[in-house]
């Protein structure tokens, strides 16, 4: 684990890098603070003479973060001509090189401030979030491409290598194989990475934002991962009913989406083991796979 001193030399070197880029993209606008930070983009709260506005700016050279950022940018480009079911913010600018991006200010709260939560989630903030999921995944916009005749591969590839990681056996693999075959070709349109903090809480309003997974993915995607990362059981059992995957091929789906979400997970929290919550995540997240194989053995 690096140095607490180089951690924060490195965050502040990414922030200056993108002030910098912001600056020269968009040099209308005044950075006031740093809103959150990874590994890849900076975002930035700013200010014009009108309005206040949030500036996301890539820092990863990475072509496969590069390509995402660029489809982040085509899907908000999209959502300003193509009205899409569900609140997102309005894109307002982009940088001539693509690395960074000018948005409206969404003021809100998110569904959780964390990535992973035990606690129930309050009032009917749960369910709003799910009817939104819902309705995005009934959206056919005309821009919407088709989907990757490999896809059912990639997945079963991402099982294997979780599987070499230690997070999955190869029976979990080979439970996922059969599933994968009983969903066939369907496909929908989902976020891609509905994380607690990428639901937002505007009054009765809720904002969806960071776009860059949206795409063609297998049916209850998103609510799949709301389940990985939320949970209480009476959350969990809310998601599965807005899901509707009780029995056939979306039930096979929600199996799939689960089973490799909670592997991505395990795999993050052992490799981040120096952080305080991690060893309470990780078991809660044991659990929720004795109980998902529970589920699949019973789906086969």
């Amino acid at each position: 684990m690096a140095p607490r001193s180089s951690l924060a030399a490195h965050c502040m070197k990414h922030d200056e890098l993108a002030r910098e880029i912001a600056a020269t993209a968009f040099p209308d606008v005044r950075i006031t603070s740093v809103l959150a930070r990874t590994g890849k983009s900076v975002l930035l709260c700013g200010k014009t003479m009108t309005r206040r506005v949030v500036v996301k700016v890539l820092t990863s050279d990475d072509p496969v973060w590069r390509q995402r950022f660029a489809s982040e940018i085509s899907f908000y480009r999209n959502a300003g001509v193509e009205s899409p079911p569900v609140c997102v913010p309005q894109l307002l600018g982009v940088s001539g090189d693509g690395t960074a991006m000018l948005l409206e200010h969404v003021s809100g709260d998110p569904l959780s401030a964390s990535r992973h939560r035990s606690h129930r989630v309050a009032g009917r903030r749960l369910d709003l979030c799910l009817e939104s999921l819902s309705a995005l995944a009934c959206w056919r916009p005309s821009w919407l491409g088709s989907a990757d005749e490999n896809f059912s591969d990639k997945l079963v590839m991402k099982a294997e290598d979780q599987a070499a990681r230690g997070a999955l056996t190869s029976a979990d693999v080979a439970a996922m194989v059969k599933l994968i075959g009983r969903v066939g070709s369907k496909r929908q349109l989902a976020h891609g990475d509905m994380i607690p903090t990428n639901c937002l809480f505007h009054g009765n309003r809720v904002f969806l934002v960071d776009w860059e997974h949206a795409g063609l993915h297998l049916p209850t995607c998103d609510h799949a991962l709301l389940w990985v990362v939320l949970h209480h059981r009476r959350d969990r059992q809310a998601i599965a009913a807005s899901a509707q995957a009780a029995r056939g091929p979306r039930a096979a789906a929600f199996a799939v989406n689960r089973l490799l979400l909670i592997a991505r997970e395990i795999r993050i929290h052992q490799e981040a083991s120096e952080l305080a919550s991690a060893a309470s995540v990780l078991r809660s997240l044991g659990q929720g796979l004795a109980s998902l194989r529970v589920e699949i053995r019973k789906l086969l």
